[in-house]
């Protein structure tokens, strides 16, 4: 399967997503709504948790991100984004396979965090509390997840796309 990059210096480049059902690539239109809120994302230090393809990570680092990291525990998840990452040969990539919630507590601070953890298998309140920390002064962190998880802290901005929901939050 294949999706596109939708903007930036790659628009249009096909992103292998993997053969996999456990891959669940972000669509389109949700890709589009993310970088909409975010804005510019130039030279900026980008996080990419629960990764699966990478397509946020790869959009990111089309738009012009200084560097982005990609953390995911699945070896075939990490092929792919490999397989991806040759299509940036002038980009910044860090592909980590490990826990998305272990890497926080050994990284250093971003401008933007992207997590996207398998829907209904995380515990959305504690990746947001160890995830805020990583984020640094003016920072921004989505944090993409199904709207039926019902999950909506006070402190962040909510937006929803059919069954995604987008949990938003600015440091």
């Amino acid at each position: 399967m294949k999706t596109s990059i939708l903007a930036g210096s790659l628009k249009g480049r096909k992103l292998n997503t993997g053969l996999s059902h456990d891959i669940r690539p972000t669509s389109s239109r949700v890709r589009e709504s993310i970088f909409n809120i975010i804005g510019s994302i130039k030279d900026e230090e980008v996080l990419d948790l629960y990764s699966g393809a990478g397509t946020l990570g790869f959009e990111a680092a089309s738009r012009g991100a200084g560097s982005v990291t990609f953390v995911d525990n699945s070896v075939e998840a990490i092929d792919v984004i490999q397989i991806n990452a040759q299509l940036f040969p002038e980009a910044i990539l860090t592909i980590v396979r490990g826990d998305a919630e272990k890497f926080l507590y050994q990284s250093k601070d971003y401008d933007v965090i992207l997590a996207d953890p398998p829907y209904g298998k995380a515990n959305l309140e504690d990746l947001a509390q160890k995830a805020i920390k990583r984020l640094k002064k003016n920072g921004i962190m989505i944090i993409e997840s199904s709207k039926n998880e019902n999950w909506q802290p006070a402190e962040a901005r909510i937006k929803t796309y059919g069954d995604t929901q987008l949990t938003i939050f600015r440091n």
